[in-house]
């Protein structure tokens, strides 16, 4: 299943394009299991995970939520 990471603001809303209002994500890859995702996506995006595919990037800065293109298209 293909995964992204979607782009969280530091209060945890979800970062969108100012005129489209397109979710901005970061594509993640390809992987067997969420687990696997997750911990691709901490290394490429120097992040820890929290709970859930919830990532962040340390305390008071923004994150990211790992999702599979499915839910992505959802957003």
């Amino acid at each position: 299943m293909e995964y992204s990471a979607v782009l969280l603001c530091p209060g945890g809303g979800i970062v969108r394009h100012e005129d489209t209002q397109q979710v901005a994500n970061v594509y993640v890859g390809d992987f067997e299991t969420m687990e696997d995702a997750v911990n691709q996506a901490c290394l490429s995006l120097e992040c820890t995970h929290l709970h859930k595919g919830v990532l962040s990037k340390g305390e008071g800065k923004s994150g990211y939520m790992l999702v599979d293109h499915q839910d992505l298209e959802s957003l």
